[in-house]
């Protein structure tokens, strides 16, 4: 079954739609889209609305290093929320998602895209069908969405094995996880697949430590193998022990900066924020995590 909005066709399985069940806020967002509605001149918009409809989220798809003359498969593309990004870099984009409502909103929102082409159900099935190889492929959800599609002690562990079977030579697998000891955890926030209070901290979430991803990904240590990739440094902050920093050259221990801390929210953040500014400035790794650690320490102090 093929249906045409504009200048995109979706593909389903015929009569799958009818067995579908629909979200309930599909609808409403269905007819935003139809509307041509736009987050940015609205006020007071939903989570809801914003989630699926704000341009803000392909912002998130612009630090990937995706040339013109690429093809994109986005698995689990959901309503769109990144696919402009990906459309206005690649030559073609692929999007595979399980939710035939959420396919037709994603045509909908980008019918005049030329390269764009979307396949609704299975999404396994539909991958296995299309038989393609791509130079890049975007799964944000794949790791907590795993258990659904494979079983065995670790599905995260057999869904990446079999995306990479689709990578081109040379191609990238771009994963989005959860942060088991994600702040919002300590401070009470729910899991979001569970729904419960303190799954993610007790391990019985779909939200993973680095360790974890380490297992997933057969990486055996982050460190060396980004730093074996070209990466210039990685830097792991470890709280009041300062941060582990790797390059090249090895891996060392940045100690923390004296501070009176007051509340440490951000404070990994702006340690981030520190590191990048100063890098960009021409500073060597070293010198870089000596400010960052300076601005982690600063925003410790204030409210």
């Amino acid at each position: 079954m093929q249906e045409r909005f504009g200048k995109v066709t979706v593909t389903y399985e015929d009569g799958a739609d009818k067995l579908e069940n629909v979200r309930a806020e599909d609808e409403k967002i269905r007819r935003l889209v139809e509307a041509e509605y736009d987050c940015s001149r609205e006020a007071g918009d939903s989570w809801t609305v914003l989630y699926h409809l704000s341009r803000l989220r392909a912002n998130l798809t612009e630090w990937l290093p995706i040339q013109k003359e690429d093809t994109v498969l986005e698995f689990g593309s959901d309503s769109g929320q990144l696919t402009g990004g990906f459309l206005a870099k690649a030559d073609r984009v692929i999007c595979v998602e399980e939710s035939i409502s959420r396919s037709r909103i994603l045509a909908r929102r980008y019918m005049q895209a030329d390269n764009l082409e979307v396949y609704a159900g299975s999404p396994w099935e539909q991958l296995q069908r299309l038989n393609q190889s791509y130079d890049w492929i975007v799964a944000p959800g794949i790791l907590s969405e795993a258990g659904k599609y494979f079983a065995g002690e670790c599905p995260q562990t057999e869904a990446v094995r079999r995306l990479r079977e689709y990578l081109r030579a040379g191609g990238h697998l771009v994963l989005a996880a959860d942060n088991r000891f994600g702040l919002k955890y300590w401070a009470g926030a729910m899991e979001p697949h569970t729904g419960r209070y303190f799954d993610s901290l007790e391990g019985r979430g779909t939200t993973f430590s680095k360790q974890e991803l380490e297992r997933i990904l057969g990486i055996p240590n982050l460190h060396h193998w980004a730093i074996s990739r070209g990466m210039v440094c990685l830097a792991e902050t470890r709280g009041a022990q300062g941060a582990l920093l790797s390059t090249p050259e090895g891996t060392r221990e940045i100690p923390p900066c004296p501070a009176s801390p007051v509340d440490t929210t951000g404070t990994g953040d702006s340690f981030a924020g520190g590191l990048l500014a100063a890098l960009l400035r021409g500073l060597e790794p070293v010198e870089a995590a000596g400010i960052a650690s300076a601005c982690g320490a600063l925003t410790a102090e204030t409210v």
